[in-house]
């Protein structure tokens, strides 16, 4: 049994490392990824596609102040995507720090082409399936 500990000691410790080598937005960007699939795992619904979209929900986060305008649009469709498969139980992580992100660094023109899009894609999220809202109790 204390082999056993230390092994999973040993591979924390090794995770932990791994972890705090990654850029901060790189962190960001994988917890966004796994608060995204958390519930969708625990409630038996973790699909390959699930994984993919949540992945291009969340993981593009990382080129967010490079390319603000593209990683809004891929993390906006892969959102929209798991909202009309059910499959958004929370927040959209993901889809809001790009979004604060896109709105803090985007030229006007692209603020107000990202406000058509978001309401867009938000009424599309949002259209009555089995939950009134796509966000988890």
């Amino acid at each position: 049994m204390q082999q056993l500990t230390e092994a999973v000691s040993r591979a924390v410790a090794r995770a932990v490392a791994a972890i705090r080598a990654l850029p901060p937005i790189a962190v960001v960007a994988l917890a966004c990824y796994l608060a995204t699939i958390a519930t969708p795992i625990v409630d038996g619904e973790g699909t390959p596609s699930m994984f993919l979209f949540a992945a291009l929900a969340s993981l593009p986060l990382v080129w967010r102040r490079r390319w603000p305008v593209l990683t809004t649009f891929i993390t906006g469709i892969a959102t929209v995507v798991l909202a009309l498969a059910d499959l958004l139980h929370e927040v959209p992580y993901g889809q809001l720090v790009a979004t604060y992100t896109f709105a803090a660094l985007a030229s006007p023109r692209w603020r107000a082409i990202g406000i058509v899009s978001s309401a867009v894609g938000l009424a599309i999220s949002l259209t009555p399936k089995s939950n009134l809202l796509p966000v988890g109790a």
